[in-house]
């Protein structure tokens, strides 16, 4: 890391009169090819956080809270121990290489990214999210330790060993979408799906509508995907 980012970043450091500390606006440590994070850990930082795109050990020195968006995509940090407690907006940190969700963010106000790594199953991730929650493309088995409430939509496709939807949420505001998934059980289904229902085109003959409308409180349609979609 260069001198002069250092200091742009310390200067912004203010002593509150309880004692805390806190950076206003944001800190973007990305692409810098750093091994280490500086270590803001007893800080709140107001704005955005992000060190994604660098070769990182690991989380450990990130601010306990972010205002805004935190991002640690593709950091090279595999664990998501040592990030932020709380983060105010979006929370990246898909395609990551990381196994596991322990040790991230109990509280996110906006979208939660954890798609496109090499998860088994959500333990870790927070009780709700305000937002969208996305764990697509992830390897997983199992959707149990996700949230229970998701604000926005729920993307959980293309996880081919996923033959179940235990440990789902309880309840989604927007859409739910499991296309891409050959599962065996709709056990686990969300009791309320504010949006649509969609599933794979291959599992109507399984699961007609009227029986997934027999599960779950679903406001919009139910919708069989013949072909993948695009992510």
């Amino acid at each position: 890391m260069r001198l002069e980012e250092w200091f742009s970043i310390y200067r912004k450091l203010k002593l509150n009169k309880d004692m805390t500390k806190v950076i206003h606006g944001g800190v973007n440590l990305s692409e810098l090819f750093l091994t280490k994070l500086l270590d803001l850990s007893d800080i709140e930082v107001t704005g955005s956080y992000d060190c994604s795109t660098n070769t990182l050990n690991s989380l450990k020195g990130s601010p306990h809270t972010v205002g805004n968006r935190f991002s640690c995509y593709k950091s090279g940090a595999t664990s998501l121990v040592g990030g932020p407690h709380t983060v105010g907006g979006n929370f990246y940190c898909h395609e990551s290489g990381i196994t596991s969700l322990l040790g991230g963010p109990k509280t996110v106000h906006g979208y939660y990214y954890c798609q496109g790594n090499n998860l088994n199953n959500l333990e870790g991730a927070p009780h709700t999210v305000s937002q969208d929650f996305w764990c697509s493309d992830s390897n997983l088995t199992s959707l149990v330790g996700g949230p229970h409430t998701v604000g926005g939509s729920f993307y959980c496709r293309h996880n081919n060993k996923l033959t179940s939807l235990s440990g789902g949420p309880h309840t989604v505001n927007r859409d739910f979408d499991c296309i891409g998934n050959n599962l065996d059980s709709l056990e686990g289904i969300p009791k309320f799906i504010g949006g649509t229902f969609k599933i794979s085109g291959n599992l109507k003959n399984k699961f007609p509508i009227t029986y997934i409308r027999s599960l779950s409180d679903i406001i919009g349609k139910v919708v069989y995907y013949l072909k993948l979609e695009p992510h």
